[in-house]
């Protein structure tokens, strides 16, 4: 009978013991992959706003954007909104305190923002051609070099991070 109980005890906590180990072993299998993912969106997150910035500042280099005519950066701002859909804002100030930016809502819609050599900051609705729409809001007195997105790479000489809400990217650039 003790060997019955022996041999039967010994067996449960045995079968215990590995049940244990194996349950470990699947929770750290577990979290080694959950802390994988969270690491590659984090640093796709991160990527797309330097991604953006190289490509403008390519672009701007090679001639083929006219920092001088903002309508043409709305366009070019949009097809960006259409292949980066992590970024919520997108957005360029001049030296001379020209400046415009495309705008995802929390809502989906899209607006340009635009001071276009007036001092205000004149919000348009875009249609799902990327085209201009309606004017949505006037700000007046805008100045995008008095902004911390503005001030802090043109201080740097360089890209720079600055702390906007969360959470929104903002990829600023600064003409040469």
């Amino acid at each position: 009978m003790l060997q019955i109980f022996a041999a039967v005890g010994l067996t449960g906590w045995l079968s215990l013991r590995n049940g244990q180990l194996a349950v470990n072993n699947v929770a750290a299998q577990l979290r080694g992959e959950i802390t994988a993912r969270i690491k590659e969106r984090l640093n796709v997150y991160l990527n797309t706003p330097e991604v953006i910035n190289k490509i403008n500042a390519n672009t701007i280099e090679q001639g083929q954007l006219n920092l001088q005519d903002l309508t043409t950066m709305e366009r070019h701002f949009w097809y960006q909104s259409q292949v980066f859909d992590l970024v919520s804002y997108i957005q360029f100030g001049s030296q001379a305190g020209e400046f415009v930016g495309l705008a995802v809502n929390d809502d989906g819609t899209l607006t340009y923002q635009v001071t276009k050599f007036t001092g205000s900051l004149r919000t348009y609705a875009i249609d799902s051609e990327g085209k201009r729409g309606e004017l949505l809001k006037v700000s007046p007195h805008y100045d995008p070099r008095n902004r911390p997105w503005y001030i802090a790479p043109a201080r740097a000489k360089d890209v720079k991070w600055t702390l906007p809400w969360a959470p929104i990217i903002f990829c600023g650039l600064i003409s040469r």
